[in-house]
């Protein structure tokens, strides 16, 4: 009978422990820290990257070409294609992407939004 009382209290106290350690992790006064927006580490692999790389060098501040973009970009060991530097440079300036995409003639030039 004492042997099942002791072993009864060791379960409540490890249930008890168990309890208190999840309240402690649902609960917590911490803030937690989410990465929002550019905050994330960078990873500057692959055609993207390396416009990223590029953006982060404030290489968009004046209007650029996509041909100027890709010897920029080899200058750098981001060896391209202009069509693969083109389709990189179009989907980071859709939407609220970094870049904003505008019709010069009839090519299009890059530059960073505002």
């Amino acid at each position: 009978m004492a042997n099942r009382l002791m072993n009864e209290k060791e379960q409540i106290k490890n249930i008890l422990e168990r309890l208190e350690k999840l309240e402690k992790e649902i609960f917590s006064t911490k803030k937690q820290t989410l990465k929002v927006g550019n905050k994330k580490p960078q990873n500057f692999s692959g055609a993207k990257g390396g416009v990223l790389f590029l953006l982060s060098k404030k290489y968009f501040d004046q209007r650029r070409f996509a041909p100027d973009v890709k010897i920029e970009l080899s200058k750098n060991n981001y060896n391209y294609s202009i069509q693969v530097v083109q389709t990189a440079l179009n989907r980071i300036a859709k939407g609220k992407g970094e870049l904003v995409a505008m019709k010069e003639g009839e090519k299009k030039i890059y530059v960073k939004r505002k």
